[in-house]
């Protein structure tokens, strides 16, 4: 369900934002830190691109959340919004985590396709990891040791 405005916060809310080359709404009134626009309504701080899309799509779905298609935090253009799961809003952007999901070789060259990954659980979910250069550095650390214990004896 929308968001019911008066024509009056309507009007104010608009006339905060700004039309650039590239169709976004650029929110010209208060920004969080973060670059996303804050707007006033009804005694409360609102994020402007939520209540934007609120007030022309609806209401976002549970388990959703908002991803700029512009990659404008700035944007409050109802049609550079889509609800996405936090999954896909993360794979979507440009963090590491995006660039490491689209990556196909490994630093070294190698494809990172079929036997040659290893899905490697971390703290913080999975890991890909390239079996040639894990071999590689297993066959070097144990070269070093077989020098290191000749030494010893």
């Amino acid at each position: 369900m929308a968001i019911m405005v008066t024509r009056r916060e309507l009007k104010r809310f608009l006339s905060k934002t700004l039309v650039d080359e590239h169709d976004c709404w650029v929110w010209r009134a208060s920004r969080k830190a973060s670059g996303y626009g804050r707007f006033w309504w009804r005694g409360r701080l609102v994020r402007a691109h939520i209540f934007a899309y609120q007030l022309y799509k609806g209401a976002i779905p549970e388990s959703l959340e908002l991803d700029h298609l512009c990659r404008n935090k700035a944007c409050v253009n109802p049609v550079h919004l889509e609800a996405v799961s936090h999954k896909v809003n993360v794979l979507r952007g440009v963090g590491i985590t995006a660039q490491r999901a689209k990556q196909t070789h490994c630093l070294k060259g190698h494809v990172l396709l079929g036997i040659n990954v290893r899905i490697k659980p971390t703290r913080y979910g999975v890991q890909r990891v390239c079996r040639m250069c894990q071999k590689g550095y297993y066959y070097a650390l144990h070269q070093q040791q077989l020098t290191h214990t000749s030494r010893v004896m």
